[in-house]
């Protein structure tokens, strides 16, 4: 049984690989920092200390507790 390889096929899936850590770890930073904000949120903090805590956007803020 002879092994063959493709290398522009394996070049791909590497790439590939790469792209969905990236993506992964942005995704993870993202719902942590949203973690924090609820946290922050329930601790009686209004929407624009924790803007200003977190250096995010008020818009950031209100996504992150759901509001409209």
């Amino acid at each position: 049984m002879a092994l063959t390889f493709d290398l522009k096929k394996d070049a791909f899936y590497l790439e590939g690989e790469k792209n969905g850590e990236k993506n992964g770890e942005k995704n993870g930073e993202k719902k942590t920092l949203e973690k924090h904000i609820i946290k922050a949120h329930q601790k009686g903090m209004n929407l624009e200390e924790i803007a200003d805590l977190f250096e995010v956007e008020i818009d950031f803020v209100k996504k992150a507790l759901n509001i409209t």
